[in-house]
């Protein structure tokens, strides 16, 4: 059951939530793709 507290600030933490993520993912994949080239 999903009580309604209105649309803005659960919106806004999904979005905060799942933001940070994708730049943590961005950030992980450049060095992992820096850490390669850097072996050959």
């Amino acid at each position: 059951m999903v009580r309604m507290g209105g649309v803005e600030p659960p919106t806004a933490w999904f979005v905060a939530r799942y933001s940070i993520q994708l730049s943590y993912i961005r950030k992980s994949r450049f060095l992992i793709s820096q850490s390669n080239s850097n072996e050959n």
